[in-house]
């Protein structure tokens, strides 16, 4: 009879996608507009505990109420209202589990829309970008559709 044997590696938290920590998500928004992200880490085991953080464009830091985001096991999403100038700016996801925290978080740049232009020529390396589209019809507006492109 044979046995077998398999060996599990623990890991605590990283942030699944390759900008973790120096390539920011770019997220283009609208004030008023309401926008969901989604941070998943890699990690064994994969319960995660998440917290999420807010830098604001003069450097003001706070920490997100979990009551606008929700997680489940590796994955976090956040729905973030942007009501104010003070709105834009950096988003943290970071995650934790029983072996440790993430030593670097998932990064979110929130930008004001039509500011993408001008990030692509000053940030030639960032590799994603995600467009916020709101169309203007009769004075309203159709609902927010996002694209992602990979350069």
């Amino acid at each position: 009879m044979d046995t077998f044997c398999c060996l599990l590696f623990a890991d605590a938290p990283a942030c699944q996608t390759e900008l973790s920590g120096t390539d920011p998500v770019i997220i283009a928004a609208s004030r008023s507009e309401i926008v969901n992200i989604t941070c998943e880490m890699d990690a064994l085991p994969d319960n995660l505990n998440f917290h999420w953080t807010h830098t604001n464009t003069v450097g003001e830091t706070t920490v997100i109420v979990p009551e606008i985001y929700s997680s489940q096991g590796s994955r976090s999403l956040l729905r973030y209202h942007l009501l104010k100038e003070d709105d834009f700016g950096t988003l943290l996801c970071w995650a934790s589990n029983s072996i440790g925290n993430a030593e670097r978080p998932c990064v979110y740049q929130l930008v004001p829309a039509g500011w993408t232009l001008l990030l692509d020529f000053l940030f030639p390396h960032i590799k994603y970008i995600i467009l916020t589209v709101c169309l203007a019809v009769s004075y309203s507006y159709i609902p927010f559709q996002t694209y992602s492109f990979t350069f």
